[in-house]
């Protein structure tokens, strides 16, 4: 690949070799050898699994971590450039419409974040349509609202990938520092809010024997 050929065809696809020169539209193609036994791609099947931690009475919201555009991982490069850090100097969190008038903020002000494993201060807030109500999201690159602390220890069993989503936790704001209280709704199957254990496995059983 050249700088010059990715501007003339307006982008290339790895891999780009010999063979295929500019590049090829699948990275899996017809001919392509792996390195495995086979020769060929191996996919790997797996059950379907509920949430390892669902919301609960405690902590009635789920929590996503991800990454923003200006800046990477820790932010040991991207930090020190100034129009990065200029853009995203510190980290917020993302709530819907609706928990943010729960919890009687809008954005600009500062609320904090709690799991069972932690608490974060003074996250602040940006309200958009982007997340759904009842969930939240927060860029996991800043050390001074190090979101991680809340974060399960999951991983996945195959790729070893550790899991730094699907966290239940609580928000808290000035004007309503006990947080947001869940609310309970009826529920067609087992994909819902349980209070217990004991209600969860009830609930799989009833979907597994095609109850409601």
């Amino acid at each position: 690949m050249t700088y010059e050929k990715i501007e003339k065809l307006g982008g290339i696809q790895w891999p780009c070799n010999d063979e295929h020169p500019e590049g090829t539209p699948r990275l899996y193609y017809e001919g392509m050898k792996t390195s495995n036994e086979e020769g060929k791609p191996r996919f790997i099947f797996s059950e379907w699994e509920p949430l390892p931690e669902n919301v609960c009475t405690a902590f009635p919201l789920i929590l996503n971590t991800g990454r923003t555009v200006e800046q990477f991982h820790t932010r040991t490069k991207t930090g020190t450039i100034k129009i990065l850090e200029d853009l995203a100097p510190e980290a917020w969190v993302e709530l819907s419409p609706a928990d943010a008038k729960k919890l009687q903020v809008q954005s600009g002000d500062r609320i904090a974040l709690s799991s069972a494993r932690g608490r974060v201060e003074n996250v602040v807030v940006r309200v958009t349509e982007v997340v759904r109500e009842g969930s939240v999201f927060v860029p996991f690159h800043f050390n001074t609202q190090l979101v991680n602390t809340l974060t399960q220890s999951l991983f996945d069993p195959k790729s070893f990938e550790p899991n730094y989503k699907q966290t239940a936790i609580q928000l808290h704001s000035e004007k309503v520092p006990e947080g947001i209280k869940l609310e309970e709704r009826e529920i067609a199957g087992a994909l819902g809010y349980a209070k217990s254990e004991s209600e969860r496995e009830m609930a799989a059983v009833m979907q597994k024997n095609g109850e409601s």
